[in-house]
């Protein structure tokens, strides 16, 4: 059965539950660009006028659906996006529509990075700690490339336990 153009519902006692199944190539484009915009075949100015109009909503649920719907487009069209972002104005557009997700994953790689970082600090600690146990001076742990704060931290850790 037809909705509309593009648009066919399937029903019937052999299906187990109604489904409609979406031509997106068959829908008018003016009624349903944002559901067009699902291809892997997608134009610049259809880009163009989706990531415009995603920039304009105002309402949080209605930028979280377009949000999804233009991941998955530019995952569609990763290289349609690139030249995108070249052009005046698109690259302030796809970067204020994509704030919150740029902040959290620039949130979570202080994070992660902290993390990291303070792992290879107390590896490198007890590296450092391990080399002056088997006689090498402090000076030579400097020699070698230590940070001096780690050299400072397992002398005072070797002595300690000394």
């Amino acid at each position: 059965m037809k909705h509309t153009r593009g648009s066919y519902y399937i029903t019937g006692k052999k299906v187990l539950f109604p489904t409609q199944v979406i031509v997106s190539s068959k829908v008018n484009p003016e009624e349903h660009e944002w559901l067009r915009s699902l291809t892997s075949k997608m134009d610049e100015a259809v880009g163009e006028r989706l990531v415009m109009s995603a920039n304009d909503l105002t309402d949080k649920d209605d930028k979280e659906n377009a949000d999804s719907v233009l991941q998955l487009a530019l995952a569609e069209n990763d290289l349609l996006f690139e030249r995108m972002k070249e052009k005046r104005g698109m690259c302030e557009a796809l970067r204020t529509l994509m704030k919150p997700e740029i902040d959290s994953a620039r949130s979570e790689g202080k994070v992660e990075g902290k993390l990291e970082g303070r792992t290879e600090g107390a590896t490198e600690l007890a590296t450092a700690v391990k080399k002056m146990k088997n006689g090498i001076s402090a000076q030579k742990l400097l020699d070698e490339g230590f940070d001096p704060n780690i050299v400072k931290a397992a002398q005072d850790l070797f002595e300690e336990f000394s």
